[in-house]
């Protein structure tokens, strides 16, 4: 194993999360999405702690790198639609886009504008 093997491992780990994440994100199944996050979260900190090997040795790992971060800025893009359309929908039932519609107060209670 070389001076990189476990940060090779954690990165492939990652990859591997990631690839979950984005699944968990198309399929909309928030409980999954949870244990995949909080995963991920862990990789990274222990990646963050982890130091690189040689300089060849740490060259070898940019691919790796490069993919993980591809794939993080592919969930980024997956979840931005999704949340620009649920603050949407938020804005719509607390009448923040059309003052003299009917919408819902903040307490959930129905109010004819």
């Amino acid at each position: 194993m070389t001076r990189n093997g476990p940060m090779e491992s954690t990165i492939t780990e990652l990859i591997d999360c990631l690839e979950q994440e984005h699944r968990a994100l198309l399929a909309e199944d928030v409980v999954t999405l949870e244990s995949v996050v909080a995963r991920k979260e862990r990789l990274l900190s222990s990646l963050s702690s982890l130091q690189g090997g040689d300089r060849r040795a740490t060259a070898a790992l940019t691919g790796l790198l490069a993919r993980a971060r591809a794939l993080n800025q592919r969930n980024a893009a997956t979840l931005t639609p999704r949340i620009a359309f649920n603050r949407v929908r938020l804005n719509a039932l607390h009448g923040a886009r059309n003052g003299d519609a009917a919408v819902y107060t903040a307490s959930g209670a129905f109010s004819a504008r």
